[in-house]
């Protein structure tokens, strides 16, 4: 078990974030979360392949605190003019840092971002380093669904699966579950339709994970919204999620 992800502040004390992004790192990393960087802005429009050491290092030296870490990849709708070697090397480079808990997000976009060629090949790197570096994947699917799981049963990989986001009806959800994959719910628990409302009922709490993504919602507020939906007790389901989480980032 990674030290830094063991327990040793109580369940019901904090509320985990499993996935959300922060506009610099200079904001710090709060308790329990899992902050996503999108790796397209590093290597974009270069020629050749310059990432700069400190960029690099700030990470691979980051002390993050307990239950907390990042997750690196390059986004689906960021890929137009990177180059695949570059990105792949970058990835490897930042998956082997004690402060990356995943890889991604990644996956496949069928509404925005590049060619479905391209996104699949960088998908295939993406679940190549996870697989290599034994980190889970952190997944991006927009109506691609059974295109994404053929895909990850075709690569073999056999690490922790999260759809981030979720926001689909309870086939789609029944689909990622038993592919055994967590679901990651955000914002759209508050504003999303009856339909996901149901698949977050329906889902098993076991595999259940929250996240703000990139809203401006605070956590606790969603957390408070899946309890009402779910007619149970806040601190029972951050006690669960949490360990859910906890179960989830240790590998």
């Amino acid at each position: 078990m990674n030290d830094s992800l063991k327990m040793e502040i109580p369940l019901r004390d904090w509320f985990s974030n499993s996935h959300c992004h922060i506009p610099s790192q200079s904001q710090g990393l709060g308790q329990g979360s899992i902050v996503n960087v999108m790796l397209h802005t590093f290597i974009g429009n270069k020629t050749s392949f310059q990432v700069e050491d400190k960029i690099v290092s700030s990470f691979l030296d980051f002390e993050v605190p307990l239950n907390s870490g990042f997750s690196f990849g390059f986004h689906p709708w960021y890929l137009e003019d990177l180059d695949l070697d570059q990105a792949e090397q970058l990835l490897s480079m930042l998956s082997s840092s004690q402060c990356c808990r995943a890889i991604g997000e990644t996956g496949l976009d069928g509404v925005r971002g590049v060619n479905q060629v391209l996104q699949l090949a960088f998908f295939r790197i993406h679940c190549s380093v996870a697989s290599s570096a034994k980190k889970p994947l952190v997944i991006h699917c927009v109506r691609k669904h059974q295109e994404v799981i053929n895909e990850i049963r075709a690569s073999r990989f056999g690490g922790g699966l999260m759809v981030h986001g979720f926001s689909s009806r309870w086939a789609v959800a029944s689909m990622w579950l038993s592919a055994g994959a967590m679901l990651s719910f955000g914002e759209a628990l508050i504003s999303g339709s009856n339909a996901l409302k149901e698949a977050f009922i329906k889902c098993p709490i076991e595999r259940l994970l929250l996240e703000t993504d990139d809203s401006t919602v605070e956590i606790a507020t969603i957390y408070r919204q899946a309890a009402m939906l779910r007619s149970v007790d806040l601190e029972e389901l951050r006690a669960q999620v949490n360990r859910n989480y906890t179960k989830f980032y240790n590998g």
